[in-house]
């Protein structure tokens, strides 16, 4: 599996988990952040997709404002959330020794880059 995030813009960021699947790398979920109105960093939007089939996708959506910082917390970035956004493997790529960025607007770049990195 490999782990990507990128900033959409100012206020929104997103993460996304990818797994190799016959050659490919395919994105399995996504989950991307986002004020809940253009005025406020107070309340955040948070939208989760993760592939249930080829071009389906199960979407949830979930709002700070919903529930406590506590409940929050255990959504999207405790050790037990299947997000877990507080751990460290968000933060850097590093596959055999070699650190990397990568995008998820150009895929073919990611899996040349992996498949380079594998090689050697």
């Amino acid at each position: 599996m490999v782990l990507s995030t990128w900033r959409n813009s100012a206020a929104s960021h997103s993460w996304a988990m990818y797994t190799y699947t016959d050659g490919v790398f395919i994105d399995a979920c996504q989950l991307t952040r986002m004020p809940y109105d253009n005025y406020s960093d107070d309340d955040w939007i948070y939208v989760s997709e993760k592939r249930v089939g080829v071009d389906l996708y199960e979407i949830n959506e979930y709002c700070t404002k919903d529930y406590s910082s506590e409940e929050f917390n255990e959504l999207v970035y405790s050790d037990d959330s299947f997000w877990k956004l507080n751990r460290d493997r968000w933060t850097t790529w590093n596959i055999m020794g070699s650190y990397m960025e990568t995008s998820i607007f150009n895929s073919s770049s990611i899996d040349a880059q992996i498949k380079k990195i594998i090689k050697d």
